[in-house]
């Protein structure tokens, strides 16, 4: 049993330099997958002090016929799988080495069968490095013939499990001897406190033979060199790829504390819920970040981001989050208010100068910053136009104007009198940052916004490759749906779980410091206070609010809730947070049914922390 903790996982980007001069190993993009150093916490857990053996693997295959040699589909192996065995088992004589020429999915099933998985990265590192900061699994100095199998052993196979001296946990080969396959997808590593991560999030046991892709493997092989013996060195393999250097160990749940268990639990009901409706087929694909105390604690993704292609949805599928792009226009409007001293309560025409909003049954200027911001501007077309990802994305003054497919940006209702939710309000928003900085409104928002929140993935402007790599988007009766865009603030933002996982904590405590570099405790109090009841006919909003840029309310114990959904053909999302406590979760489905998943998500989140809360959307 391996009693849980925290630390630094990865290396530090400043050390880069430092270990290539060190290891005189100077490859293109040499260790900078370990980049950046990041703070896990890990629950309990045990792990195979060995690798598993080929004897442990025959006892498995004795009862799973269907892992025996010949048995595994070609679809789900290389024409390798267990290419060392005979038509009996084993090799003979060799029943103590590692079990080699296995699958990612025939060592997961393994580890199933015996009451574990496979360990995680995060694990694995922990445990390589004996809980403590050492550079290979028996500390700081380098390898030798007599303390692993490794290329200059000169030994050139496989030897017995154990063969060399324990680490300081009394694990054995967790350097030389063989890769080992563990439970992580292949991913950069992000700079975001996490508890028991997993990179694409837990795999069901029904689905493992769908996983697809790369997976991580850690602890180099009897083929392998000094730095890829190190306790932080990363790699991969396709998870079909059965060779003879790589191999496997469980790892098992441990006894978390109460803490950790309430937390983990609280995570799994909403990664549950996630994958339930995935493998029910209620859904295609769904990326889902979790956040408590400011931390995220939750990370997943399920599914599919494209069907037909067979492509996995992961949290860092780039995906169009619709009118949440209205959230992140409103922290960026802000930003500029406060730079350049415009008064919330000025006419937007003050601002303009490529476009001005003509007079409708009303006075322009009585049509506002904040008003545009709160929706009580009186402007109409409620929807900005949905665009095929093959044409040209008209322009926010083309579609002010009328000169898209949907009407153009009047006055249809007294300006402050009524919610009437507009998203030509929103593009006037845009043409307002444009103007007032002669730049195009995704540069602005790079700069003073996701630049600052550390949302690299994230953009306003995609490109072709974006569009490409985007997920695509399912009817409700699992028909895909032709790509499409919006355009800018009103909809157009793509973005990951990762991201949004940070601009969730960027409304809590422990985002205060980097949210101070956008906008000022006062303007950001000042975009959560609520401005008008949420009024949407024939739908029970409960005691919704909209302020700036957010729906928000406030439970019966006084906690503050602000949220935003979103809602295109084929597509829902949805984040919340309540940032005086620091709670809040975000997920998106690229399937029309994606709605009640997340009506079903808000439900169990709020009754977590004793909040009855309205799912509306």
């Amino acid at each position: 049993m391996i009693p849980g903790g925290t630390f630094r996982m990865g290396l530090a980007a400043g050390a880069v330099a430092e270990r290539r001069e060190r290891y005189a190993f100077n490859r293109p993009g040499a260790f900078q997958t370990e980049v950046p150093e990041h703070l896990v916490t890990l629950s309990d857990f045990a792990i195979d002090a060995c690798e598993v053996t080929q004897q442990r693997f025959a006892e498995f295959v004795s009862t799973h016929p269907e892992w025996a040699p010949g048995a595994v589909p070609a679809t789900h192996q290389n024409g390798r799988y267990l290419a060392n065995w005979t038509q009996t088992g084993p090799p003979p004589g060799k029943a103590q080495r590692p079990v080699v020429f296995v699958t990612w999915h025939a060592a997961q099933s393994f580890c199933r069968w015996s009451g574990g998985r496979l360990p995680t990265e995060a694990e694995w590192e922990f445990v390589a490095r004996s809980r403590d900061d050492v550079e290979f699994p028996w500390g700081d100095a380098l390898p030798s013939p007599a303390l692993a199998n490794y290329g200059a052993s000169e030994v050139g196979r496989t030897t017995d499990v154990g063969s060399y001296p324990p680490n300081a946990l009394g694990l054995y080969d967790l350097a030389g001897n063989v890769w080992e396959w563990l439970l992580d997808e292949w991913q950069n590593y992000v700079d975001i406190a996490s508890v028991d991560p997993i990179a694409g999030g837990p795999v069901a046991d029904d689905a493992i033979m769908s996983v697809r892709g790369r997976r991580a493997v850690r602890g180099a092989s009897f083929e392998g060199s000094v730095v890829n013996l190190r306790t932080r060195w990363r790699d991969s393999h396709v998870v079909t790829n059965a060779v003879r250097f790589v191999g496997f160990r469980c790892a098992y749940p441990g006894r978390p504390s109460v803490e950790s268990t309430s937390r983990a639990s609280h995570r799994n009901r909403l990664a549950d819920l996630a994958e339930q409706a995935v493998a029910s087929g209620r859904v295609q694909g769904v990326q889902l970040a979790v956040v408590e105390d400011g931390e995220l604690i939750g990370l997943h993704a399920f599914g599919v981001a494209d069907r037909e292609s067979g492509r996995a949805m992961t949290v860092r599928t780039p995906i169009n989050v619709a009118s949440i792009s209205k959230s992140l226009t409103a922290w960026a409007v802000l930003a500029l208010a406060q730079r350049k001293h415009i008064a919330l309560a000025s006419p937007i025409n003050d601002h303009l100068e490529s476009y001005r909003l003509p007079d409708g049954a009303h006075a322009s200027a009585e049509v506002t910053v904040e008003r545009l911001l709160s929706h009580t501007s009186g402007v109409s077309t409620p929807s900005a136009p949905v665009i095929p990802a093959s044409k040209p994305v008209p322009s926010a003054v083309a579609v002010l104007r009328g000169e898209s497919s949907v009407s153009g940006a009047t006055i249809v209702h007294q300006p402050g009198r009524r919610y009437a939710y507009s998203g030509a309000g929103y593009l006037l928003l845009q043409k307002l940052i444009e103007d007032r900085t002669h730049s195009t409104f995704d540069d602005y928002v790079k700069k003073n916004v996701l630049g600052p929140a550390s949302m690299t993935d994230s953009t306003f402007a995609p490109t072709p490759d974006d569009i490409e790599r985007a997920a695509a988007y399912y009817r409700s009766d699992g028909r895909r749906r032709e790509k499409y865009r919006l355009v800018g603030a009103a909809g157009g933002l793509y973005t990951t779980a990762r991201d949004m996982a940070r601009f969730i904590i960027l409304h809590t405590e422990a985002g205060r410091e980097a949210r101070r570099t956008i906008i000022s405790d006062a303007w950001f109090h000042e975009m959560l206070r609520p401005v008008i009841p949420v009024d949407i006919p024939g739908v029970d909003v409960g005691t919704t609010h909209y302020a700036l840029g957010h729906n928000v309310y406030t439970t019966p114990n006084k906690t503050r809730i602000a949220l935003h959904a979103g809602g295109n053909p084929g597509l829902r999302s949805l984040f919340v947070v309540a940032p005086d406590v620091g709670h809040g979760f975000f997920a998106v489905a690229n399937d029309d049914d994606g709605a009640a998943l997340l009506g079903d998500m808000l439900r169990t989140w709020g009754a977590r922390y004793g909040w009855s809360l309205n799912p509306y959307f």
